[in-house]
């Protein structure tokens, strides 16, 4: 060459040379003459053209065969080498290869002839035939000797082969993030040679990214995996939908493999989808557990048929619901750990419970740590992770001040697509080391050098967190272990995530233990699931969701027969489903009916009813299931279990509501046994006190009823029929979940030793009332709609100063039988408490301000007067007798008498130094106060009681004055005391004495149904009170171990014992009505959240 001055042996980073490209409906079609690669060779300026023109010459065993012009600017000039790769600056391009591109060879475009376009697809898959090796990966530890398939993806690969062997059924391969997933769909491409092959993926960058890979093939050529001489497919990436036939052959034909997204393909109109997969041979959904139920089941009955293979590194969706299809391959992640394609995590947490400084110590931690990798000689990259674009932005500022030296960049959905561009360019070239994001670097980015991660938002699932940390564990040559920095002092996370932000976590064994317990939980539904025989290719078994309803028979045959379901069952949509094992069959029936707003030929009605049948062998009961509840289905029944079996009707079906609690009736059917007239009568609501009065009359009975209440601790409704049917108002949440309702119920069908009417007796009534009941108020609380929502998402406003939910007291003022009830609410932040009167009226009830001011409740986004809202959302006011007050309707227990407290219960202490009528330590901890008392006294405590935490919650929106906890036995024990003065310095038997402390203590069993929230309570209170400057509400204990025992509710079951402490009453003249007070409390607190009481008192 001219002007030839010196060579010098050099790396050219080459882009991909493309042998063909077209465009159809704003789409690529790609076909690849050589993948991207590396060549080793001589580079000689051409001093004649200019400093910024240059030739390489490839060295003898370059995949480059012919020298290349390195250009800034395209060049029609004579002489010069057939390979001109254009760069912006005339120089190499950088490792990356981006900046650059090939001006010749030009590629070609593609045939209008679709026949030559399908022709030359069939010659690429002529070329693969005996390509294809399962050649193994070797290695020693970290260190890759040769490389080849990983075992994990020759294990898939065999399980798909397999799998198609014998069926097309819709199948899924869980292999942990980084272990090779993408490799193992080309490999399937090649060694099967499918025709064509639809991929679906939950993102446009993944998109994006799995089209590349399809087109080089990955690495399985330049690993010997695929020969040399097999051509590279031929790959659309489809960025819009078809929107007719035509244009789905016009795309289709031209190519080996379509990537799209869930979004696009599942929005086709049903023909066009159709012949999506018509003309395709097999359906690949990569990040499986992403596509959303709706979308999927569409995409699925499309391809019914068809090769249908899912991949993800978790068998459940986002929703909680399993992956569809049979799990054919498990790769667990404990393997993966093992054989070292899921490097070891290290985490890093940051204890603040200040949100406002929270983002600042995670960002200077993870900074530290990223400094620390680099002046180890590792090319690490960090990047922050935030939950929306607004925290993005606030976070940004923060590294931007930070690590002004690492130029960080913002990167997320709004920004323009050169701008993501940039910002990822900048981390491949490490202009930055520093990336602040909203989820952009998840599924459809692979950056091996991402190895600190700022948690400035965790997840929520466990899903995406086990999909996040994949991206930050995988192994290349110059990179070390990752790190994850998060806050542990203030995350809401629930369920066993919990443990992962504990304090000082092995995020290796919990990730590891998390993954196999979720995996090992969603194969075993699949695995129930595929215990079914005849699988419907047309209903979805995962899919069905049945109301919790059956009627129920008795049986006495050795065995049951599904089979004779097809014998006495008309309209079968499909043949029965039957589970051997469990004893289950599943069916559809469909019917056409006339309709029935008029007499028009050729138009029905098509009706799809639901059917699962059950044979619990164990109690020779079976259960039936229908969507048409018109009848008892006894035909279906004796032909499954013989003629003998019998329908369990009559009283025997209302042995259902044994058990359950503090039972509400809302709906009463009466049938009449005598009168003509009037054969059968509904009552509901307030209407059922008249109704249970006149089912003890000689000429009524019951035929239906339903209701809710409390069983096991737990919140629940059942509703019963005299002609067997037995329902709830909860949905399953799939077959299995409906199995186990209805073996729950069995037993008590069983027990003859129940006795019906006495459940009845306790029923409690409604009845509405026009006046204040003549009963002592003792407790108010807010309606259930406000105690489940988070307490800081709820504020009250009062003269324009706001107070969060967990700082405002809703108390009673005056605990009287005859004067207006008047209630209050509180905040320290607030000058003087607003009081309100119940005002109650024949048709409404109104919650007048009595000091003229009408607070603002704030609830979500919305803002409304609190008397406006309590309209909407009644408070409850609980009386001493048991009954309680919502609106306009009175609850009253349907009973005359109950045992009383028995005063032996009573502990007596000694309150010496005590000042009777002092019943709060405040913050200077006054030492003759009540409160005080009980906390030195639980200090005082050694092992085995001593306790962990003793938490002192006194003030406004208390859960009660004393909060302590400690584990026992596999259980974590949580004692609320509740203190209150006397009236009199001296103990006597004023009742006025028990009524508040009453109230409190049944107001706050509320928390043992969610035990969680009390724990989150507590945090809530304790930072708030540091932040404004006040004593720590920790009279042992600290965050820590709050937090640990959190943790610990995952494990263990929890036991509440609630503590009225009234040093003003006297056990020795303790008179009936104080005993009956405590008797009343005592039994709401075990029907409901079956808490114990316990009472504190004097001599």
């Amino acid at each position: 060459m001219n002007g030839r001055a010196h060579d010098v042996t050099t790396l050219l980073y080459y882009p991909a040379i493309e042998s063909r490209r077209g465009q159809y409906l704003g789409s690529p079609i790609v076909r690849l003459q050589q993948p991207a690669g590396v060549a080793e060779g001589l580079l000689e300026p051409l001093l004649n053209r200019g400093a910024d023109w240059s030739t390489f010459t490839p060295g003898p065993a370059s995949p480059l065969p012919d020298p290349v012009l390195i250009a800034p600017r395209a060049t029609a000039a004579k002489g010069l080498p057939a390979q001109i790769l254009i760069t912006a600056d005339g120089k190499l391009p950088p490792a990356s290869r981006d900046g650059c591109r090939w001006f010749r060879p030009a590629p070609h475009g593609f045939s209008a002839d679709l026949a030559a376009c399908e022709a030359e697809c069939a010659s690429i898959l002529d070329s693969w035939v005996g390509s294809f090796s399962f050649k193994a990966e070797r290695r020693t530890g970290q260190t890759v000797l040769e490389r080849g398939l990983r075992p994990p993806q020759i294990g898939a690969l065999y399980a798909a082969l397999a799998h198609w062997t014998v069926t097309n059924d819709p199948a899924t391969v869980v292999m942990p993030t980084g272990t090779g997933k993408t490799e193992t769909m080309l490999g399937l491409l090649v060694a099967d040679r499918l025709r064509r092959v639809l991929v679906i993926v939950p993102t446009d960058a993944l998109r994006d990214q799995l089209s590349t890979k399809f087109l080089s093939l990955g690495i399985l050529k330049s690993a010997g995996v695929v020969a040399s001489g097999a051509l590279l497919p031929v790959v659309g990436t489809l960025r819009r939908k078809p929107t007719t036939v035509q244009e789905v052959d016009e795309f289709f034909s031209r190519c080996n493999v379509v990537v799209t997204t869930a979004q696009i393909a599942g929005a086709c109109v049903p023909d066009v989808l159709a012949r999506m997969a018509a003309v395709c041979s097999h359906l690949f959904v990569d990040e499986a557990h992403h596509v959303r139920a709706p979308t999927w089941e569409r995409i699925r009955t499309a391809f019914t048929g068809k090769g249908v293979l899912q991949f993800t590194a978790t068998p459940f969706r986002g929703d909680g619901r399993l992956v569809d299809g049979k799990v054919i391959y498990n790769y667990p992640l404990r393997k993966a750990q093992q054989d070292g394609y899921f490097r070891p995590i290290r985490f890093r947490p940051v204890e603040d419970y200040d949100e406002d400084q929270s983002d600042k110590c995670i960002a200077a931690e993870a900074l530290a740590q990223l400094e620390d990798d680099l002046r180890a000689g590792r090319d690490h990259l960090l990047m922050a992770r935030c939950s929306n674009i607004t925290r993005a932005e606030k976070v940004f500022e923060i590294y931007k001040k930070l690590a002004a030296g690492h130029q960080p960049v913002l990167a997320h959905s709004e920004l323009s697509a050169n701008q993501k561009r940039s910002a990822v360019e900048a981390l491949r070239n490490r202009t930055t080391r520093v990336v602040v994001c909203v989820d952009m670097f998840g599924e459809g980015f692979d950056l091996p050098q991402l190895k600190v991660a700022a948690l400035h938002d965790v997840h929520k699932s466990l899903a995406v967190t086990l999909q996040f940390t994949g991206r930050f564990t995988r192994t290349e040559d110059g990179v070390g272990e990752a790190t994850i920095v998060a806050n542990i002092g203030n995350v809401d996370v629930g369920g066993a995530l919990q443990d992962l932000y504990a304090e000082d976590p092995d995020w290796n064994l919990l990730l590891r233990e998390l993954s196999e317990a979720a995996t090992g939980g969603q194969v075993l539904r699949s695995e129930f699931l595929q215990g079914f025989t005849n699988l419907p290719d047309r209903i979805p078994l995962q899919n069905i969701f049945p109301k919790m309803s059956t009627v129920a028979f008795e049986t006495s045959c050795p065995r049951w027969m599904p089979e004779a379901i097809e014998r006495v069952v008309r309209n079968l949509y499909d043949e029965p489903a039957v589970h051997p094992r469990e004893n289950v069959a599943i069916f559809v029936t469909r019917e056409q009916f006339p309709v029935v707003w008029g007499d028009v030929r050729g138009i029905s009605d098509v009706v799809y009813e639901l059917y699962i049948v059950h044979w619990d062998d164990a109690q020779n009961l079976l259960y039936i299931h229908s969507s048409d509840n018109g009848t008892a289905h006894e035909d279906i029944a004796k032909a499954v279990c013989g003629p003998d079996a019998a329908a369990v009707t009559g009283e025997r079906v209302f042995r259902a509501l044994h058990g359950v609690n503090r039972l509400i009736l809302t709906n009463l059917g009466l049938g009449h046994s005598l009168s003509r007239a009037v054969r059968f009568t509904m009552h509901v609501g307030p209407d059922i006190r008249e109704g249970l009065t006149e089912m003890h009359a000689k000429n009524k009975y019951k035929t239906n009823l339903f209701g809710r209440g409390y069983e096991g601790g737990e919140k629940v409704s059942i509703g019963c029929s005299k002609k067997g049917r037995i329902w709830s108002f909860h949905s399953a949440e799939d077959v299995h979940d409906w199995l186990r309702w209805c073996r729950a119920i069995g037993p008590k069908l069983k027990d003859n030793t129940i006795d019906v009417a006495g459940l009845l007796k306790g029923a409690m009534v409604t009845k509405p009332v026009s006046a204040r009941p003549t009963k002592v108020p003792i407790t108010i609380e807010w309606s259930e709609d406000l105690l489940c929502r988070d307490e800081d998402a709820v504020q009250f406003e009062v003269a324009n100063v706001r107070a969060p939910f967990y700082e405002v007291e809703l108390e009673l003022v005056g605990h009287s039988d005859t004067d207006p009830i008047r209630f209050r609410i509180s905040s320290d932040v607030w000058p003087l408490p607003v009081e309100f009167e119940v005002r109650l009226s024949a048709d409404r009830v109104e919650y007048v301000p009595a000091t003229g001011t009408d607070p603002n409740v704030i609830v979500g986004r919305r803002t409304l007067a609190l008397t406006k809202y309590l309209k909407q959302e009644p408070p409850v006011i609980r009386f001493h007798d048991g009954a309680f007050l919502i609106g306009n309707d009175l609850f009253e227990a349907n009973v005359t008498s109950r045992v009383p407290f028995d005063p032996s219960r009573i502990a007596t202490w000694a309150w010496t130094g005590v000042n009777l009528k002092v019943e709060s330590q405040r913050q200077t901890k006054r030492t003759d106060s009540i409160q005080r008392h009980v906390i030195e006294h639980l200090l005082s405590t050694t092992a085995p009681n001593k306790f962990e935490v003793i938490f002192d919650d006194d003030a406004s929106g208390e859960a009660a004055d004393i909060v302590a906890l400690r584990t026992a036995s596999g259980r974590l024990l949580v004692q609320l005391y509740h203190c209150k003065y006397s009236k009199d310095l001296n103990p006597s038997n004023r009742l006025e004495d028990l009524y508040e402390v009453c109230g409190q203590a049944q107001r706050s069993v509320y928390w043992k149904g969610q035990p969680e929230r009390l724990i989150e309570h507590l945090i809530l209170r304790e930072t708030r009170r540091l932040k404004k400057g006040g004593v720590s509400r920790f009279e042992l204990g600290d965050m820590r171990a709050l937090k640990r025992l959190k943790g610990l509710l995952q494990q263990m079951t929890c036991e509440f014992e609630i503590f009225i402490v009234q040093p003003g009453l006297s056990v020795a003249q303790a008179e009936a009505s104080q005993l009956d007070l405590l008797a009343a409390t005592e039994l709401y607190l075990s029907e409901t959240y079956n808490a114990k009481l316990r009472v504190i008192a004097s001599v």
